[in-house]
């Protein structure tokens, strides 16, 4: 099962998550300014592995760009004309 870990780093004071599983780090990012941005960006990475989602370095270019359009570009408040030129 995979575990998370929240981590207050550098000297700027920064917030940073790990989420590992059998022990590789399978997401890591850092640069939020609070736990709780970072709470917010992790948690559906999370629960997508608890329902059974797989993260692979084994994907391919294409599927990699839709899973990044489906994750961050389609529920973001950016425009539809600027949706529709990533998903072109």
């Amino acid at each position: 099962m995979a575990n998370i870990r929240y981590r207050k780093r550098g000297n700027k004071g920064l917030w940073a998550y790990e989420i590992r599983h059998a022990g590789k780090t399978i997401a890591y990012n850092s640069g939020f300014k609070t736990k709780k941005l970072a709470e917010t960006e992790a948690e559906p990475i999370l629960q997508e592995l608890r329902c059974g989602k797989r993260i692979s370095k084994d994907i391919s270019l294409a599927e990699l760009y839709q899973e990044w359009i489906d994750l961050k570009i389609l529920p973001s408040n950016r425009s539809e004309e600027t949706k529709k030129k990533y998903l072109l």
